[in-house]
């Protein structure tokens, strides 16, 4: 029996013994055509709301050893090129996995709160201390290369949103809202005994935690995760607003007020 993996594209969870390969080939013959066509990724399209192409998608070539136990991550053969692959996807929608976690899963944390309140920019910094200190734990972070393509890979994510932040001196730009929210994946190594783990965080835009509805509908994956965060901007507090307004301090603050966020957890929690 394999292991079981959350998806955290989909929230599906699969046994990873089923777990599917991309051809990772891009050689071209003479004629400047790709050796692996790629064409429509029905599954991928789906997920995402678009007509998007893949490489061909199989199944690696399974041992009786592998049945018994859990698949252990290799290059496979593409069957249509003969070109060999390690691009993992999952099963259900087709996107890309590390290597790592296919075989040993990741812990999923969840950055939740309401528009403006900040999660983006939490994240980025939260991932820049880790950079920055994780040596003093005997850790390696490293944001991972995993999404549709390098502008959202989390490494380019992170590099471009680290500027805004800490060069720039500007905060990040209100998250988008989107039909499936791009995790940020990153790898975390020990010094010691080389073995990693992964942390996935989802920051979800502020409009799909407005209430429980769209956090059931948005945010399934709330059930899933080891841990979530809840950002809250002080401003957002009844109190605090009716001090600055006593005190004639001008307060142009838009994110969601703190009653509504907090109504919107209790709610969650109940249903």
């Amino acid at each position: 029996m394999g292991k079981s993996i959350l998806c955290p594209y989909c929230y599906q969870k699969f046994d990873n013994n089923s777990i599917e390969v991309e051809c990772d080939n891009n050689a071209t013959n003479m004629s400047g055509e790709l050796v692996c066509k790629k064409k429509r990724n029905e599954k991928f399209s789906k997920h995402w709301g678009n007509d998007l192409e893949t490489h061909h998608i199989y199944q690696p070539k399974l041992g009786m050893f592998s049945f018994l136990t859990s698949y252990k991550p290799k290059p496979e053969k593409c069957p249509q090129c003969g070109g060999m692959s390690q691009k993992f996807v999952c099963p259900n929608c087709n996107n890309w996995l590390p290597k790592e976690m296919v075989e040993k899963g990741a812990e999923i944390i969840s950055v939740i709160g309401g528009p403006a309140s900040g999660k983006t920019n939490y994240i980025v910094t939260l991932i820049q201390q880790m950079k920055k200190y994780g040596n003093k734990l005997g850790l390696a972070i490293t944001p991972q290369q995993v999404g549709r393509n390098k502008e959202e890979f989390t490494s380019k994510k992170y590099e471009k949103a680290r500027e805004n932040i800490f060069d720039f001196k500007m905060p990040v730009p209100k998250t988008a809202v989107a039909k499936h929210e791009i995790p940020w994946i990153l790898r975390l190594e020990s010094f010691t005994t080389g073995k990693a783990v992964y942390l996935v965080f989802y920051d979800t835009a502020g409009e799909n935690f407005k209430d429980s509805e769209s956090i059931k509908k948005n945010a399934r994956y709330l059930k899933e995760s080891k841990a979530v965060i809840c950002v809250l901007d002080n401003l957002s507090v009844k109190k605090i607003k009716k001090v600055l307004e006593a005190n004639e301090i001008e307060n142009n603050d838009i994110a969601t007020p703190f009653d509504e966020t907090l109504t919107a957890l209790e709610t969650f929690q109940t249903n």
